[in-house]
């Protein structure tokens, strides 16, 4: 299989031989005979190994395309602990926000209200300044769809409820391609799903 010792410590869910594989600088981005790193095996798991793999990959946390990747694992894995630790213990401002935002936007993509729930309640509750504008105004500068139009496009009733908890409002126009929630829900001419909406 080529497996390093790093990968089956990530395969099984070890995060103490993992932290003490990667100290002994073990290679994190190796990859095994079908063609998978340790992060790969790692899939699903709630402890810190990804985490701690994502870290001795990119020291600086600062690749915006490996975070988003990252970020969409640990949403797909449901690892609240470990995309929050990602997220607000980042030492640079502007990535907590880029993480944020696409954490939210996967989490409505694939339905996950509870992780919604959870990292809008962490970052209000945070001194992350300003918390609100932050959680709620901050996606209409970003070149992506609004995650309450991602979550209409997706018929996610969940994820629409919880993110109109939060204040996310149907008719704000942002991102690409530039429509609402209004809008895509109108355009599906699924009635139900405009009654959600009100």
């Amino acid at each position: 299989t080529g497996r390093t010792p790093l990968m089956l410590a990530a395969l099984h869910d070890d995060p103490k031989a993992a932290e003490l594989l990667l100290a002994l600088n073990a290679n994190a981005a190796a990859r095994d005979a079908e063609g998978i790193d340790a992060f790969g095996l790692s899939h699903g798991h709630e402890s810190a190994i990804p985490l701690l793999l994502y870290r001795k990959i990119d020291k600086n946390i600062t690749n915006i395309k490996t975070s988003r990747q990252l970020v969409d694992k640990l949403v797909e894995s449901d690892s609240r602990k470990t995309l929050q630790d990602l997220i607000f213990t980042h030492s640079n401002q502007r990535m907590r926000r880029i993480l944020y935002e696409h954490a939210i936007r996967s989490a409505a993509l694939q339905n996950r209200a509870r992780l919604i729930d959870a990292l809008t309640e962490t970052l209000l509750s945070s001194d992350q300044a300003p918390a609100r504008a932050y959680s709620l105004q901050a996606y209409s500068a970003v070149n992506s769809p609004l995650p309450l139009a991602l979550a209409v496009s997706g018929r996610n009733y969940e994820a629409i409820a919880a993110l109109k908890h939060w204040g996310h409002q149907p008719a704000t126009i942002g991102g690409t391609p530039g429509q609402s929630a209004f809008d895509i829900a109108a355009g599906s001419k699924d009635e139900r799903l405009l009654r959600f909406l009100v």
